[in-house]
């Protein structure tokens, strides 16, 4: 029976005709094992592009003013996994990547962009709102953007949708024209900051506990987006429970085995969807160098 995995290789994949094996590329980030520089975002030496780390625990020893030694590692048991706002943006603006019939992964996951991590204001249409922690205000019309609807009542009930599941609550301001709407349990994963500034949301990162996008994929058919999000969500890397992730970042569902390994229909059954349907999505994310 066929059998995939994704591990992180900069530039193979192996194909065979009993194990199909797919090698996850984190946007075009290649890791570097000694040189870091350290600034905002993690930029990896001698390499372009921002370096997206997904580590739930990252680890320094200084070697001269001027070199680190950074250990970056995301293991299996730690809850929680951080997720980088640009990152989020650009698979907002790549088009090529489906998200209608969604199980809810990416609208939740970009809502949470959206959210604030300190108090701040924001003026729409000449009324100032006041924006806490873990909350945004936007317009209905700037919500059904973010989540491609061709309709503005589409957008509204993904809301209710996510409302009904407990992970978000929202409320109608201005004639029903503005929506105000808040991530449950925010504080509890991610730091909230006590002073008032604008918040960029382009820019820095947030914990995404990894229950809840487990919950939201067996929540009804996956589509392309949330495939993605839950394959990248998923990796884990430099931990001794799973294996091949001393190599880099490999896609492990917590199944307890260790082994990353996984059939088509063990997949097809996560994401709701058919075994063909899993390996043409597969594909399409190696043929766009998403996995590779």
């Amino acid at each position: 029976m066929p059998h995939f995995s994704l591990i992180y290789h900069p530039q193979y994949l192996i194909m065979t005709k009993f194990l199909l094996q797919f090698y996850i590329r984190l946007q075009g980030c290649l890791l570097h094992p000694n040189k870091v520089i350290l600034s905002q975002q993690l930029w990896a030496d001698n390499q372009k592009g921002t370096f997206y780390s997904k580590s739930g625990s990252l680890k320094f020893t200084e070697d001269s003013m001027s070199e680190y030694q950074l250990e970056i590692k995301q293991i299996v048991d730690y809850p929680r996994c951080r997720v980088y706002r640009q990152f989020i943006q650009n698979l907002m603006d790549d088009r090529s990547i489906r998200t209608n019939g969604g199980s809810g992964l990416f609208y939740y996951t970009v809502l949470c962009t959206y959210a604030n991590f300190r108090t701040s204001y924001r003026r729409i249409d000449g009324i100032g709102y006041t924006v806490y922690p873990g909350e945004w205000i936007c317009t209905v019309k700037e919500l059904s953007a973010w989540f491609r609807t061709r309709l503005l009542y589409q957008a509204v009930s993904i809301l209710d949708e996510l409302q009904k599941r407990h992970l978000i609550s929202y409320l109608f301001l201005d004639r029903g024209k503005v929506i105000k709407y808040k991530i449950r349990d925010w504080k509890k994963h991610n730091t909230v900051l006590d002073y008032n500034c604008p918040c960029q949301k382009d820019t820095g990162f947030f914990f995404m506990p990894t229950v809840i996008a487990t919950e939201l994929v067996s929540n009804r058919r996956c589509s392309e987006m949330d495939i993605l999000l839950d394959l990248w969500l998923s990796a884990i890397y430099n931990d001794n429970q799973v294996q091949g992730s001393e190599i880099g970042p490999v896609v492990y569902f917590r199944t307890g085995t260790g082994s990353p390994l996984v059939t088509y229909n063990e997949a097809a059954a996560r994401w709701g969807i058919s075994k063909a349907t899993a390996g043409r999505v597969l594909y399409k994310l190696a043929d766009r160098k998403s996995v590779v």
